[in-house]
């Protein structure tokens, strides 16, 4: 597993966030979203289990996914503001 800092990556307090292309087919289909103006929109109204799941999803690529799990709401809910960047600058240097 590679973790050596990409442009793209956002620091959280749990590891580094990374967006990757599995990852985004991931979470568009956990959130059954045919589109990114459909996932912008799912992820502004994200329960927290939902938040968990992407949480999940930015912390694979560098091996961090499983100290979600021990996270409460309120902490997951903490790391969503690194997740809305991460997500955000994947997609603009894409486009």
């Amino acid at each position: 597993m590679d973790c050596t800092f990409r442009p793209g990556d956002v620091p959280s307090p749990l590891g580094p966030m990374r967006l990757t292309v599995g990852g985004l087919a991931e979470i568009t289909a956990r959130l059954d979203v045919p589109d990114l103006p459909s996932l912008a929109e799912a992820v502004r109204a994200m329960r927290p289990d939902t938040a968990r799941d992407l949480a999940t999803v930015l912390l694979r690529p560098c091996g961090h996914e499983s100290k979600v799990a021990i996270l409460s709401d309120a902490e997951v809910a903490a790391l969503m503001p690194a997740a809305a960047r991460c997500i955000t600058h994947a997609l603009a240097t894409r486009s």
